[in-house]
């Protein structure tokens, strides 16, 4: 895929803040972690896709009120999804990479922008990810979540770019779509090719970008605190199932028209001449079976400083007793975010398989 890139970045980094119909603490909270970053020069961009009554004055007030200036507000007239609001953040920012975010997400400390950025250099890394640290929320307690995606993160580790595309496009092993920054005119296009066909399903970008073959980056450091109990990936009502079901086919059937081979690739049989979709079953459930084996055996949670969420959300923060679910309690329908039901799978893939 052709990129053209132009040099007209004003900033190191825009975070863009993705609304709607957002908790306005949460939002405050997550514009604090942003406000307070330093070592390097960002901007924010507010995308709202269609709030009624959205809190415009309150929210520029606020900004005004700590001294910041460099944001952009983008307001939609209508509620048209999470994708068409990330094509109009990206058309409005003007730094080289871009951080998207959502309200009840926060940036893990004062610095990390400047590392995520630093690393993405230095490595020469377009798209990258770092570690969420998962929590929800009970009463007036925040509670951590011994969890990871993707579950696998020795390719990443060990830069085993053809082991790490393996894990995403074989078993759908997918880095959370909140802890990703990448450059932005590489992000802006690959919006476009899912604008109008994906709708909520924004992060489907990156295992688009894998199957063409594009690195992605591991910072083994903490990115962001990662709300567990919001988001439309976590929503489990059969409509918005449906929804996702639906994005997830579009997805795939994306990166057939892209590349023909792919499921020869995925169900491949042990000579790698025919395609074994019960070789292929097998295989997922005993990957999945180790990651579960990882997850009982320690913790995904690396240098936690709660400290660090307390100060933001003026809350305790606990850390003696962590959350773990098993594996399969993840399996959802977001095709970015958790790991398919076998039963969903082969539902998804109906869409390209052919007789």
């Amino acid at each position: 895929m052709e990129i053209h890139v132009t040099s007209d970045s004003k900033y190191d980094i825009s975070v863009c803040v993705l609304t709607y119909r957002p908790d306005v603490e949460q939002l405050f909270t997550t514009l604090t972690s942003l406000i307070q970053q330093d070592g390097c020069s960002y901007e924010i961009v507010i995308g709202d896709d269609g709030t009624p009554a959205f809190p415009q004055k309150e929210i520029e007030q606020w900004l005004f009120h700590h001294g910041f200036t460099d944001y952009t507000l983008v307001r939609s007239s209508e509620n048209r999804g999470t994708v068409h609001n990330v094509i109009n953040v990206l058309r409005a920012a003007q730094g080289r990479y871009v951080k998207l975010i959502s309200p009840g997400d926060y940036l893990y400390s004062k610095h990390v922008l400047a590392d995520m950025l630093h690393f993405m250099e230095k490595k020469n890394y377009k798209i990258a990810f770092g570690r969420a640290c998962y929590y929800i929320r009970r009463d007036d307690k925040y509670y951590l979540v011994n969890r990871m995606n993707p579950f696998h993160l020795r390719p990443y580790q060990e830069e085993d770019y053809a082991a790490a595309k393996t894990s995403y496009l074989v078993y759908q092993d997918y880095a959370v779509g909140a802890a990703f920054m990448g450059e932005r005119h590489l992000l802006a296009a690959y919006t476009e090719v899912i604008l109008d066909r994906i709708i909520y399903t924004e992060d489907a970008i990156y295992p688009i970008m894998v199957a063409d073959d594009i690195r992605l980056g591991f910072w083994d450091a903490n990115l962001i605190w990662y709300d567990y109990s919001a988001g439309i990936s976590n929503d489990s009502s059969e409509k918005w199932r449906a929804r996702l079901l639906h994005d997830s086919k579009v997805t795939l059937a994306i990166i057939e028209e892209r590349h023909s081979d792919i499921l020869d690739f995925v169900f491949a049989s042990a000579d790698g001449k025919t395609r074994d979709y019960d070789a292929y079953t097998r295989k997922r459930e005993a990957y999945y079976a180790e990651a579960q084996r990882m997850l009982d055996a320690g913790s995904y949670l690396q240098n936690i400083d709660p400290g660090e969420l307390e100060k933001l959300v003026h809350a305790e923060v606990v850390l003696k007793d962590v959350i773990s679910y098993p594996v399969d309690n993840f399996a959802g329908t977001c095709v970015c975010s958790f790991v398919y039901p076998l039963n969903n799978l082969r539902e998804v893939l109906q869409v390209v398989l052919r007789p």
